[in-house]
């Protein structure tokens, strides 16, 4: 008598191991990927968001206080004419116009105190129109 092999009990048996192991491989990777500090990416940070006013001959709040590390929005009005904004070491140079918003945005990635300049003829005291950006 011939002894019979059960090929299709092991076909079907291996027809579902196979792919319940490689979903359990798969949904474990994953779960140590989210969990691995090194696959995290930084946490998004809000932009704080900070009104400026420029006016002859100065520019308020003065000065501009933020962390270092904060993503910064600035919106910026004229009170009375166009005016120019430039910090120098962050490459920023944006012209505000009376009556409209200028949005700036930046990274505030150096430490220090940072000189903001008008870039606009404003009048006769355009060239002492100062402020200052403390990045702490």
């Amino acid at each position: 008598m011939s002894q019979k092999i059960n090929k299709p009990k092991i076909l079907c048996s291996s027809l579902i191991i196979f792919p319940l192991l490689s979903v359990f491989f798969s949904t474990s990777s994953i779960f140590i990927l989210q969990k691995c500090p090194a696959a995290e990416e930084t946490p998004h940070k809000k932009a704080v968001v900070i009104k400026v006013e420029a006016f002859r001959y100065g520019y308020l709040p003065d000065p501009i206080k933020v962390k270092k590390g904060d993503k910064v929005k600035l919106l910026i009005t004229s009170r009375d004419v166009k005016h120019g904004f430039y910090i120098k070491e962050y490459g920023i140079n944006s012209t505000v116009e009376k009556g409209k918003i200028t949005e700036v945005n930046f990274l505030a990635n150096k430490r220090g105190e940072f000189t903001i300049v008008c870039t606009v003829y404003c009048g006769s005291g355009h060239l002492s129109m100062k402020g200052k950006l403390v990045v702490e």
